[in-house]
This record gives C-alpha cells, sequence and structure tokens, in this order.
C-alpha cells in the first residue's frame, strides 16, 4: 500500500510534477526510458484523461448542491484543477495556436515512439524537443502553483 493510499489523501499537483521531471529525464537521456517505463505510461494516461474528459480538474462556480449542476458534481482531489491549470498553460506555451486536441496527439506521439521505438516511426528532433519544452514549462507551473 502506498503512503497516498494510507492516508487517503493524495497530492495529484506533486505527484504530475514528479511524472513530468521524470519523463524530461527520459526525453533527454533515451537510457532512462526502460526503468522508468510505468511513468511513461501513467503520463500518457493523464494527457488522455485531461483530453477525453471535460470535467478533469472542473470546479464548479456553483455550489455542489445547486440542483441543475448535480449531474456535474465530481469528487475533487486535491489540486486536480492546477494540474489541469498548468497542462493547459503549457500546451499555450508550447503549442501557440493549436487545438489542444492536437497538441496533446503530438506529445502522446512522443511518449509511444520513446517506450516502444521498434513498433512507432522514429522521433524527428524537432517533435521531441516540443516534448521537452512542453514538460519543463508543465514542471515549471506545477513547481510554483
Amino acid at each position: 500500500m502506498s503512503i497516498m493510499a494510507a492516508s487517503e489523501w493524495s497530492d495529484d499537483r506533486s505527484t504530475t510534477l514528479l511524472m513530468a521531471q521524470q519523463t524530461l529525464d527520459c526525453l533527454r537521456d533515451e537510457t532512462k526510458v526502460a526503468s522508468a517505463a510505468v511513468v511513461l505510461n501513467n503520463v500518457y494516461r493523464l494527457l488522455e484523461a485531461f483530453r477525453g474528459n471535460p470535467f478533469f480538474g472542473y470546479v464548479p462556480d456553483e455550489p455542489a448542491d445547486a440542483p441543475d449542476l448535480e449531474w456535474a458534481s465530481v469528487a475533487m482531489e486535491p489540486h486536480v484543477a492546477d494540474v489541469r491549470y498548468a497542462i493547459e498553460e503549457a500546451l499555450k506555451a508550447v503549442f501557440r495556436g493549436q487545438p489542444h486536441e492536437n497538441a496533446i496527439e503530438a506529445v502522446e506521439g512522443v511518449l509511444r515512439a520513446l517506450v516502444a521505438p521498434k513498433r512507432h516511426p522514429a522521433l524527428q528532433a524537432a517533435e521531441k524537443e516540443r516534448a521537452v519544452r512542453f514538460f519543463s514549462e508543465l514542471s515549471q507551473r506545477l513547481a510554483f502553483a
């Protein structure tokens, strides 16, 4: 049982920061990828959750007991909204003007190529550099959130 599970509380912002930093390490030194495959997979899942769940990190402006928002009341772990904001801002900084969907797909493509280079096209230097910038921006925003 992890410490987070034992305490029934998690700090998603700090966890995401650690995963982003380890992803950066792997992008800068691909010899670290094999030992970080689980982390990279979790980063991929985080990006999928951000892209596929419109309520990821959503904090309603109205009280949760408002009748018309009952369907949208989502249990929020601490700092999930910070993670959403950091991802959005990192995407804006690195993928200026591109839809989030396309930007997330580009980052996910780099992660796939990093973890399974035999099954995915070789990384282009520009794609890799963009992913480095994304995870750098994400790390900075999470560190100072």
